[in-house]
């Protein structure tokens, strides 16, 4: 629209033809220069299917199999698994009897309460 306009604007001004073509690139400048825009809504909106909350309840099934297969809380955040380092059993004899002790339920310790 603005290309033949600006065209026809020409054709009567009477300048000699060929010196204005109203290219991309002039279209382009004029409108960064006047701080216009062309656009149009690229999106329009979307049917809703006839079964679609027995997929949304469909969905919400599997992504919550998917959160426990992946112990992950609400929030999506995952719960990190500890790591468990094992060691050969100390030769000292003190340190090993110390190491097998069970200490108010809590299991076995590593080393003495220092």
């Amino acid at each position: 629209m603005l290309t033949p306009q600006a065209r026809g604007l020409y054709k009567t001004t009477g300048v000699p033809g060929g010196a204005f073509s109203a290219s991309w690139s002039w279209r382009k400048h004029f409108l960064r220069r006047h701080k216009l825009s062309i656009g149009r809504r690229t999106r329009e909106g979307q049917t809703t299917p006839v079964d679609a909350r027995e997929k949304l309840a469909e969905f919400s099934c599997q992504v919550l199999a998917k959160m426990k297969e992946l112990r992950a809380d609400s929030d999506g955040n995952k719960t990190d698994l500890f790591m468990v380092f094992k060691t050969k059993p100390s030769k000292i004899p003190a340190t090993a009897r110390e190491n097998t002790v069970v200490r108010h339920g809590f299991g076995t310790t590593c080393r003495s309460n220092r």
